[in-house]
């Protein structure tokens, strides 16, 4: 991943580094490239996607809306919108994961815990009954 810490050269740092050849690099320029290409596809998207909603009449107390409701006294570039959405979304996603993941393991791992929270298991039981092996071993069962 182009965005994990040391998989780019430092060019802060060393700026002589602009010049060696990205062969001998991990050609980190192609792999800038494309994930800027893909960071623009995305964000660019869904800005269209606010955009049109909002055209359409459809306005939310979103964030964006707010920002897009106040772009005349700020003036930001398309650019600018388009990654501070991209931001958020991937700041509220990553967030969120996290969150559910640490719960899960949470669960996993202190079952006593979460017996003493009978609603919460007895949730989970109506989704999913551990009881009868994976999800994999209930289907591939003949």
């Amino acid at each position: 991943m182009v965005m994990e810490l040391g998989s780019t050269p430092p060019l802060d740092s060393f700026s002589f580094l602009k010049w060696v050849p990205e062969l001998f690099l991990g050609k980190w320029k192609t792999r800038v490239t494309e994930c800027r290409d893909m960071m623009n596809g995305l964000y660019f998207e869904v800005l269209q996607c606010v955009i049109d909603r909002r055209r359409n009449g459809i306005r939310k107390n979103s964030l964006m809306d707010q920002v897009l409701d106040a772009q005349e006294k700020y003036g930001f570039s398309d650019h600018q919108l388009a990654f501070m959405g991209g931001s958020m979304m991937e700041g509220g996603s990553d967030t969120s994961s996290s969150l559910i993941l640490a719960i899960i393991q949470a669960m996993t791992l202190y079952p006593d815990v979460l017996k003493k929270y009978e609603f919460v298991d007895v949730s989970i039981k109506q989704v999913t009954d551990y009881r009868q092996g994976s999800t994999r071993d209930r289907c591939c069962r003949r």
